[in-house]
């Protein structure tokens, strides 16, 4: 069993997991073979209690007690207990996620010409969907999703009258500005370090795009349009004010993965500045790190990383 994809998944898994996959497994929903669940709870003792790994062998003679052992039935098991684990791993992220049950449930409602219940449910997920703080490219295609699916509703019921086509239009603009600015940047921060060149495709347009309807008052476009003219080079130092002012006072405007990513971008351009000569900019990475370790966007469970730490130090000899 030593190198299977089965005991790598489940040496990966902690004791929340465990407990919850142990109940998964005994669903009928999910699974019917009581052999499955056996070998579960076999594997789980031997990992984490026994900090070994057994033989097929040993496993056979668990689940099949005086029968001649069989390779192939072992493989099987195996591999039924590998889809059911990845079952419930695909599940956890739709289960954590209200919204995303809410647009599933009022998709099953429409289907089902249930117009009443329908109309609740979206009145639930706008709600939900007014009440997030943020307003990143996620927010933007959850919203997206919604329209769609009220025009869906909307067409089934009345062919000709207004619909909210501009809506769908306007909302499908604003993920993909967003996530394409997203893009751009690591693009950018990559193409410096690994001096490869990319292709931005329609950056241009998205950027025309953020000017034209005024979008720089949404911090999560904001920062990544600064972000991308200062890494640039065009106009950078107002643009990296810009950025950093956002980052130092907006930061909570964008989900944890996201403020940290930008950070890391504005640390490394100040690093690239200091390593060109501009020693002002230890300044401005000082500050970066400072409000960083602050709101706990540069640590890593709590902690500062060594890589982290050196850098922070070495730019604060440099700032004197």
């Amino acid at each position: 069993m030593e190198g299977s994809r089965l005991m790598a998944v489940l040496e990966s898994l902690n004791k929340k997991e465990v407990r919850e996959l142990s109940k998964f497994l005994r669903s009928p929903f999910f699974n019917q073979r009581e052999d499955v669940v056996q070998l579960f709870e076999f594997l789980v003792e031997w990992i984490f209690t026994l900090k070994a790994t057994p033989t097929k062998e040993r496993a056979f003679e668990t689940l099949y007690p005086g029968r001649p052992y069989d390779a192939q039935q072992v493989r099987y098991a195996m591999s039924w207990l590998l889809k059911a684990i990845e079952s419930y791993l695909a599940l956890q992220p739709w289960l954590a996620d209200e919204r995303q049950q809410m647009a599933e449930l009022a998709r099953a409602y429409r289907e089902r010409r249930l117009p009443k219940h329908f109309r609740q449910t979206m009145r639930q997920l706008n709600r939900r969907q007014q009440q997030q703080p943020i307003r990143n490219a996620e927010y933007f295609e959850y919203e997206y999703r919604i329209q769609l699916e009220q025009y869906a509703f909307t067409a089934s019921r009345k062919r000709t009258g207004e619909h909210n086509l501009q809506e769908i239009s306007d909302t499908i603009d604003l993920a993909f500005v967003a996530r394409k600015l997203r893009q751009t940047c690591f693009l950018l921060a990559h193409q410096a370090v690994y001096k490869r060149e990319y292709d931005f495709g329609l950056l241009e347009e998205a950027l025309r795009f953020v000017d034209k309807k005024g979008l720089l008052r949404l911090p999560t476009i904001a920062g990544y349009y600064h972000c991308y003219y200062a890494l640039s080079g065009i106009e950078p130092e107002r643009h990296f004010r810009e950025f950093k002012a956002i980052l130092l006072r907006q930061s909570q405007r964008f989900p944890a993965d996201e403020a940290r990513d930008l950070y890391l971008l504005a640390i490394n351009y100040c690093i690239r500045e200091l390593n060109a000569g501009r020693e002002g900019f230890a300044r401005e990475g000082l500050d970066l790190y400072k409000e960083g370790f602050r709101t706990g966007m540069l640590l890593q469970e709590g902690q500062i990383s060594r890589f982290t730490y050196r850098n922070a130090v070495a730019m604060a000899l440099k700032e004197g």
